[in-house]
């Protein structure tokens, strides 16, 4: 299997794999759990970005800190995952959420097999998959070693450091409308981290919930290697996650800053510009 699975396949190895649901909308933190009790596939576990994916005492910023290797290894052990074990994870179309379970398992150095449900829930619907609305108990008994990755993030004092460094790129992957500062609905200011180029996050997702061909992949991000530090940045850790999940496919190496622009806009002498910039 691939990072993206099928409704159809899902099904012919249903017995092999713990499944999670990872829908969410940060614009309404009680959607998830909402839809998860009024129907969801047999037997997928709830994980939730802003309770369970996130950690506000982490160390590493921002408004969704990632979760400490070790922690992400516990909480994933107490839904009885091992090392050898096969996780599928469905989302919504955004896929913020499952790349991101995808990143901390990769910052853990953890070794399960992760997969994305292509088209979420509603390909499994539409295969004809079954429904539930019971909120199956998690057994337990799991057992995960760690591996951490620290190379895989860096913070703020490292996004200053670089800011003027040729050979290092901060990529921003909010909409083109935040990034040019024409609009902010969360944070204090509007705009983007100075030198930080733009590459939206859902230019690389595909009509059929999976990611765009590579050759489209090659020529979106063309160019980028010419750089030997590459650091993806968005809001607050989720959406750089999914341009993370395309630069993995072509096997380009990058960092992620966590904390994103609620930290770095929660520093008011942080610099903030607007406008289109470019390396």
């Amino acid at each position: 299997m691939d990072l993206f699975i099928t409704a159809e396949a899902l099904r012919d190895h249903f017995d092999e794999v713990t499944v999670f649901d990872l829908r969410f909308l940060l614009e309404d933190l009680s959607y998830h759990r909402v839809v998860y009790e009024e129907g969801h596939i047999p037997g997928a576990f709830y994980l939730d970005f802003e309770d369970d994916l996130s950690d506000p005492r982490g160390d590493f910023g921002g408004d969704h800190p990632f979760l400490l290797p070790d922690d992400f290894a516990r909480l994933l052990e107490g839904f009885g995952l091992k090392d050898d074990s096969t996780v599928v994870l469905y989302d919504e179309e955004s896929l913020m959420s499952a790349a991101r379970f995808i990143y901390q398992s990769r910052f853990a150095g953890l070794s399960i097999k992760i997969h994305i449900l292509k088209g979420g829930y509603g390909a499994w619907l539409a295969a004809g998959g079954e429904e539930e609305t019971a909120i199956p108990k998690a057994p337990g008994g799991g057992h995960l070693s760690i591996q951490p990755r620290p190379d895989l993030i860096c913070k703020q004092d490292t996004v200053k450091e670089k800011m003027d460094d040729p050979t290092s790129l901060l990529i921003d992957s909010r909409a083109p409308q935040r990034y040019l500062g024409q609009v902010e609905p969360r944070y204090r200011i509007a705009g983007h981290i100075p030198g930080a180029v733009n590459y939206f996050f859902k230019d690389v997702i595909a009509e059929d919930g999976g990611l765009k061909d590579r050759a489209y992949l090659e020529d979106h991000f063309a160019g980028l290697d010419k750089y030997d530090d590459i650091i993806l940045s968005c809001g607050s850790g989720g959406s750089a996650c999914v341009n993370s999940l395309a630069l993995q496919a072509l096997g380009i190496p990058h960092r992620l800053y966590n904390g994103s622009y609620s930290e770095w806009v929660a520093n008011p002498d942080n610099p903030v510009n607007t406008g289109e910039e470019g390396k």
